[in-house]
């Protein structure tokens, strides 16, 4: 037997009597096994899923979805369509901290990659879009790459660090979802991307949500400007035309 074991029990015991585990979308009694993901990196016993097996059963029940953006010519694939639920649940994860939510969400990340394979999209490594070091402190981990090693474990693939902010921006949730014009000047020139090898490998950027395309669309342009062959992009969900974001959605 581990000999951690007795006390990771008696710590999962301790929260759940201090902090009892509820889903965060209904309230209800939550369980671990609406997640179907093993953890992974950064991802421990005491990260619960926050869901019921309700509420995570119809989170993983959605059909994955394919979006192009036109003006960077890069497809994008979301596990499900963005609504209220899945924006609470990946706000819980960024603003609050609740990695345990990480699993579910990287399920349908996870659902995205394999719609993007079926479409015949090639990927050989997961690159997360970074944030600023220093929003990185204060958050104290970077949701999009937690997203990318639990999908990268459950799918073999590596995870990189191809690409640095340089510059730290206004947050994208806090500008108007309309004024993509806006969320791309804010998002422009701020990635810088790593010197590819001589063959380098097919990438895939890998967002929490993608809602008008400018972030994942500045970091594709800073790694193909760089060398680098970017497939497609890929989040738990899209936001499609009729909330006024992406363009040209195909479902």
């Amino acid at each position: 037997m581990d000999p951690r074991r007795p006390w990771r029990i008696a710590l999962r015991g301790l929260l759940d009597l201090l902090s009892p585990d509820r889903c965060r979308l209904c309230g209800a009694a939550a369980t671990d096994e609406g997640a179907a993901i093993s953890p992974g990196h950064g991802l421990h016993e005491w990260h619960r899923t926050g869901l019921c097996r309700a509420c995570a059963t119809r989170l993983g029940d959605a059909e994955p979805i394919r979006c192009h953006l036109d003006a960077e010519d890069l497809p994008a694939y979301g596990g499900c369509r963005t609504d209220a639920d899945l924006a609470r649940l990946v706000g819980e994860l960024k603003y609050h901290g609740l990695r345990g939510l990480a699993r579910p969400l990287a399920e349908s990340v996870g659902r995205a990659l394999a719609r993007a394979r079926d479409d015949g999209v090639a990927c050989d490594i997961l690159v997360p879009v970074p944030l600023h070091p220093a929003r990185r402190r204060r958050r104290g981990f970077n949701q999009a790459r937690l997203l990318a090693e639990v999908v990268g474990a459950h799918a073999g693939l590596p995870v990189g660090r191809l690409l640095k902010r340089t510059r730290n921006t206004a947050q994208q949730a806090k500008i108007a979802s309309t004024d993509r014009e806006d969320r791309r000047r804010n998002v422009r020139r701020v990635f810088a991307a790593a010197t590819p090898p001589d063959e380098p490998p097919r990438l895939a950027l890998v967002d929490d949500l993608i809602t008008t395309g400018a972030t994942v669309g500045g970091a594709a342009a800073a790694l193909r400007d760089a060398g680098w062959p970017v497939g497609c992009a890929l989040a738990a969900g899209l936001a499609l035309d009729e909330a006024g974001d992406l363009d040209s959605p195909e479902t």
